[in-house]
């Protein structure tokens, strides 16, 4: 008697799979909208909620209708977020302006947290001033059907991942000139804090200043390994709807 052939299931086997990959999906989903709230201070549920398309009559709406709601409201936005971008040109542009004027400063220098944080303030308001560049130049110019299809469907919910990273991206230039302003102002109080005097090492203190920038050294790198990510494919999602 031979034992008979065991047949496996592919289709319960077919169903685990896409439960699993559906499960990571949404756990994915979480800890992109947890980072997206985290690295830009809230400020992404804040351009949602202020920027997103507002519908005017209780869907469903006439298509006509809807066309023409959407045309006003995202020229609207349109505007602002342009007026809004180039305001952060200015300010980022003078943040880190100010943060390699500081590097200039012995104190600064000879200091592994006021030096760590002035080379922060100026990475981050860099990239700021980039992203609000490189912004206000393509997409202003783009007032066509990809863009506005896209804001719409990033205004359904901001529980989705298309959603997430519309706003994200969108919230960018300025988060990261927030944090940098956090960054410059941490670096004027070491300045002020230590009140201009160039510190002396004590004994010992050569092994202590060396973990201190080492330290600084890491934070610095991972820090901007973060913040260039999102930044870079934030320009490249707004040349592929350019």
């Amino acid at each position: 008697m031979h034992d008979p052939m065991v047949v496996p299931d592919l289709h319960n086997e077919s169903q685990g799979h896409n439960i699993d990959v559906q499960q990571a999906k949404c756990t994915g989903r979480r800890l992109l909208k947890t980072i997206s709230q985290f690295g830009t201070l809230g400020l992404s549920r804040t351009f949602y909620e202020a920027r997103r398309f507002k519908p005017t009559q209780v869907l469903p709406i006439h298509p006509f209708t809807l066309d023409a709601t959407r045309a006003i409201q995202w020229n609207t936005v349109l505007r602002t977020l342009s007026r809004e971008w180039k305001q952060i040109s200015i300010a980022s542009g003078l943040i880190l302006t100010l943060s390699i004027a500081l590097l200039q400063i012995d104190t600064i220098l000879q200091n592994p947290l006021g030096r760590t944080t002035a080379v922060t303030a100026a990475i981050l308001s860099g990239q700021s001033f980039i992203l609000a560049g490189t912004f206000t130049s393509i997409i202003p110019r783009n007032q066509g059907y990809k863009w506005s299809c896209q804001w719409i469907e990033a205004s359904l919910s901001f529980n989705n991942l298309v959603s997430v990273e519309f706003w994200l991206f969108l919230a960018l230039p300025l988060s990261l000139l927030v944090w940098s302003t956090i960054f410059f102002i941490i670096t004027i109080l070491t300045l002020l804090w230590n009140g201009g005097s160039v510190p002396v090492e004590a004994d010992g203190g050569e092994s202590s200043s060396r973990l201190e920038n080492i330290v600084g050294g890491i934070f610095v790198t991972t820090l901007t390994i973060l913040s260039i990510g999102p930044g870079y494919r934030a320009i490249k999602f707004a040349r592929e709807l350019h």
